[in-house]
């Protein structure tokens, strides 16, 4: 299923739906497996798709299994179940409001990628500086790791202020150093939108972006593309490019290290 989909719906007849448009299996009319998946019979579960009946608590919790949904959204369709199956005026306000406080949350990158190393204010404001330092402690989890002597031949940077980055990641735990190589110890960081060092840390990437466009070679992709459309399809489109974000974020988890890259994403009001 397009778990890009689940914020996107706002009653929980609505992401059902909107699951079985987006599941090839279940369209097809095999909604047995759903159903084996939450112990019910095929037709009391058409009779909850066609709107006549309502899933448990128990089988909403193992519908949100069998998709595969992160804790954020199964509270997310826990709760629009609930609003769905609510009558009492006050009770269902108080259960919208926290409908849209999840809805929000779900618009924080933080909330929808794993991070394995929070550092503190003044790591950060090291840290997020310059792209010097995310772009030395990456290369290092190439190879079997990293020579000071291979790292400063990659880079153009003075040899002084490599000693202060490797030092840095070292004591920081980002980096361990063993047997005269440098090896990346956390997998990932991650820079709430909220903190002062969010603007830097974009700054540094977009201008390596817009300095790469002088020396591009074919596999490069850069696309900037002003536009015009629905506040609607703003919505969608922003929730598709979150799990983008998500996919990625995956993907190098379980990635082996073979070079480093730069994703840069915006899509933004303007």
């Amino acid at each position: 299923m397009a778990k890009s989909l689940v914020f996107n719906s706002l009653t929980f007849h609505q992401f059902i739906i909107q699951a079985i448009e987006n599941n090839t299996e279940i369209k097809r009319g095999h909604k047995k497996f759903i159903a084996e998946s939450l112990n019910m019979h095929p037709t009391l579960l058409s009779q909850v798709l066609s709107g006549s009946r309502s899933f448990t608590d128990e089988q909403v919790f193992m519908l949100g299994e069998y998709f595969g949904l992160s804790d954020l959204e199964s509270d997310y369709i826990f709760v629009l179940h609930q609003i769905d199956n609510i009558e009492n005026k006050k009770f269902k306000a108080r259960l919208v409001k926290r409908r849209d406080e999840l809805r929000s949350r779900s618009l924080h990158i933080s909330e929808r990628v794993d991070k394995e190393r929070v550092l503190s204010d003044e790591e950060r404001a090291l840290f997020y500086s310059s792209w010097q330092y995310t772009s030395i402690r990456l290369f290092t989890s190439l190879d079997g790791g990293k020579s000071k002597e291979e790292i400063s031949q990659r880079f153009d940077i003075d040899k002084k202020k490599i000693n202060e980055i490797l030092d840095f990641l070292v004591r920081t735990g980002l980096c361990r150093f063993e047997k005269g190589k440098y090896y990346m110890h956390v997998s990932r960081t991650h820079i709430e939108q909220n903190s002062p060092y969010f603007k830097q840390h974009h700054n540094n990437w977009r201008i390596k972006s817009i300095q790469n466009l002088d020396n591009l070679i074919e596999e490069d992709l850069h696309f900037t593309g002003p536009l015009s459309i629905s506040n609607d399809d703003f919505d969608i489109l922003r929730e598709e490019m979150v799990s983008l974000i998500q996919k990625v974020s995956s993907v190098v988890k379980d990635s082996e290290a073979e070079d480093i890259y730069c994703f840069n994403l915006d899509f933004f009001k303007i």
